[in-house]
């Protein structure tokens, strides 16, 4: 039978099987089968879609938007907020890191460019090349992020597509968004590889967050409604209220209903006035102390989850400054330098100040904190509550509760009558981490004078004496009500201390399931 012959409803079903290529081919082979397996083809491909803060890779998304048919199918847009992150690319002269702000945060001025390019010229042609591509591109990235075109273009592109619900941000190999070949092809080097975080401050609010600023501006300006949201390291305690005003963030965020938000303390050494006019009060010396201040920490945290009142799923990641590091105290062998920590004063600021009721399934990552603090954070919404993961998160103790792990996992067992379903990885208490066995680990081989657990974890420990544990020991993951319950009230006696334990990474993909229904 000829393909034509068959219904268009059947010829729709058929090309689900097809690959690309195939499906390209068939598509390119009659209108009537390009009109048949439309519908799939605008599904399959245009459905979730990735940008770069680049022109060519924003004319594309305006180009889905003003096409009468496809724009109907994106639901999913996210961005690389920036490319070449924290690494400069080959074609760059050796120096030209002096003037990009430690790795590729800020760039250098045009004149320097020039210089550049001239030297570059003199010694080879294909760099030369390379190089004016890539002060091309960082020109009209600079250009799209401090002008405020980049709010514009998208206010423009989401306004003409009708069922968007998710916007986000991705930095990753794995992950193809519209521009990085080309990219690639002009520059030699792959847009999308992340280099090691710098040491530098910088001199701006960085791309990521930028990008936030833009997205929320011009959601709230269009009055476009989302239902999911992610982030990727944007730095909420830099962006001062006359950047991004309470009311705005209202209008933008007060319809998510799921959250993934992955935030950063940030370093600056000003704040600047690049964003455009309306920004040029941020300058201001004594807001920027404002913004420095430790009694300011979580400040920006609250904000955005005042304008949220309504979430039901959430995945919180707070990461310290750039110079610390989640595994050491800020002061070391002081381990009651955590609670001067970013992670745990923003957290313990957001747990006094904002009730979140209507959670149902919560991620929280990289935490430090304590059972009396975070109990607090979940009470509100401990009714309601079905799934919880917690990765790398760590319980301070006190004098009065020197095993804070046993008060939370009986808060859990207690308190949380509907949760079904728990994930524990890599728990830690102020001095190291805890494993879960019924009887007591015994000590490694090279300390036999004195057990690897710890009843009362106050004395200091040193990295040298870090344990690798395995993974099923560090590991909790359970499913079922009956089961999580039982569970937790088991652990809360058969869980151990000890000094800092490092373990084999975690399968991502238990991880990174995404907290909406979605299929990422």
């Amino acid at each position: 039978m000829d393909l034509l012959e068959l219904p268009s409803e059947l010829i729709a079903h058929v090309v689900e099987y097809l690959d690309d290529v195939d499906l390209f081919s068939a598509r390119l082979s009659h209108r009537a089968v390009e009109r048949a397996c439309f519908s799939h083809f605008g599904q399959r491909y245009f459905r979730k879609r990735g940008f770069l803060v680049i022109s060519p890779s924003l004319d594309v998304l305006q180009s889905i938007a003003e096409h009468p048919e496809l724009r109907k199918y994106t639901q999913h847009v996210w961005f690389n907020p920036d490319c070449y992150t924290f690494i400069r690319p080959l074609c760059c002269p050796e120096h030209h890191e002096d003037y990009a702000g430690g790795g590729g945060r800020d760039c250098g001025p045009p004149d320097l460019y020039d210089l550049y390019a001239a030297r570059i010229s003199a010694q080879h042609t294909v760099r030369s090349k390379q190089f004016e591509a890539y002060v091309l591109h960082q020109r009209d990235h600079e250009k799209l992020m401090i002008t405020g075109q980049l709010e514009s273009r998208l206010a423009r592109a989401f306004k003409h597509l009708p069922n968007l619900m998710t916007v986000g941000m991705r930095r990753s190999e794995d992950y193809a968004p519209y521009g990085w070949r080309m990219l690639k092809d002009a520059i030699g080097q792959d847009p999308r590889v992340i280099g090691p975080i710098g040491y530098r401050p910088g001199i701006t609010m960085s791309g990521p967050t930028r990008l936030f600023t833009a997205t929320v501006r011009a959601l709230a300006g269009i009055g476009r409604n989302l239902e999911r949201l992610y982030t990727d390291a944007i730095e909420l305690e830099n962006i001062s209220t006359k950047v991004l005003s309470q009311r705005t963030m209202t209008a933008a965020l007060s319809s998510i209903k799921y959250v993934e938000l992955n935030i950063v303390k940030g370093w600056l050494t000003r704040i600047s006035d690049d964003s455009d006019e309306s920004d040029a009060a941020d300058s201001d010396a004594s807001d920027f102390d404002r913004l420095r201040d430790s009694d300011h920490y979580g400040h920006g945290l609250v904000r955005f989850f005042q304008a949220t009142p309504d979430l039901l799923e959430l995945g919180l990641q707070i990461f310290p400054d750039q110079r610390q590091s989640h595994l050491v105290a800020p002061t070391a062998r002081d381990p009651s330098s955590w609670r001067g920590s970013y992670p745990f004063m923003a957290f313990q600021r957001l747990a006094a100040e904002v009730t979140l009721p209507h959670l149902t399934r919560i991620k929280l990552e990289k935490l430090t904190t304590t059972s009396k603090i975070l109990s607090n954070f979940l009470r509100p919404c401990s009714k309601h509550m079905t799934s919880l993961k917690l990765r790398d998160v760590r319980l301070l103790p006190s004098k009065d509760e020197p095993r804070p792990w046993e008060t939370m996992f009986t808060f859990l067992a207690t308190q949380c009558p509907r949760l079904e379903y728990i994930l524990f990885y890599h728990l830690m208490h102020d001095q190291g981490g805890i494993s879960y066995t019924k009887d007591r680990p015994e000590a490694p081989p090279a300390e036999t004078d004195v057990d690897d657990y710890i009843e009362n974890p106050i004395w200091p420990v040193h990295a040298g004496q870090a344990v690798f544990a395995k993974y099923d020991h560090i590991t909790m993951q359970i499913s079922g009500r009956d089961e999580v319950k039982a569970k937790l009230e088991e652990i809360a006696e058969e869980h151990w201390y000890h000094r800092p334990l490092f373990s084999y990474a975690m399968d991502e993909s238990v991880w990174h399931t995404d907290t909406s229904d979605e299929e990422w």
